[in-house]
């Protein structure tokens, strides 16, 4: 008599496609993931208790502690502060412009930028920090 042995089929695990799901899994959290990216310009906003909603569609001015002007993401020059608004304000339909200064900036400028903005019919607000009581003095 001749026996043969049965072929026997040994169970392993393939592990191609678990680094296959792994990846898969990667992937989409990281697209899925949102990153909160922060202006290159450190300011420091004035505090503030009292707080107003401003619209969505605005334009936003930043006055760093070195006195520049970037107005959305170009560099301006005060003297030619009044030219790039009309020319934004020509390209967006915007109501709103919001001041964004550090807190070591001279009033006077604000008040300037203010004034310039007033004079194109523009609403105008002024960015600060949330404070609370204990933090106000």
């Amino acid at each position: 008599m001749n026996f043969k042995t049965r072929n026997v089929i040994k169970p392993e695990l393939s592990m191609a496609p678990l680094i296959d799901v792994v990846l898969l899994l990667l992937i989409f959290f990281m697209i899925s993931s949102s990153f909160v990216i922060q202006p290159g310009l450190r300011i420091q906003l004035p505090r503030s208790l009292s707080t107003d909603l401003q619209p969505e569609n605005q334009l936003k001015i930043i006055i760093t502690k070195d006195n520049r002007l970037i107005l959305g993401n170009r560099s301006v020059q005060l003297e030619h502060l009044r030219d790039t608004l009309v020319q934004q304000l020509s390209e967006k339909n915007m109501q709103f412009l919001l001041i964004k200064a550090d807190e070591m900036v001279r009033h006077g400028m604000i008040v300037q930028i203010m004034d310039i903005a007033r004079s194109l019919q523009l609403d105008v607000g002024i960015a600060t920090r949330p404070s609370t009581p204990e933090t106000s003095n």
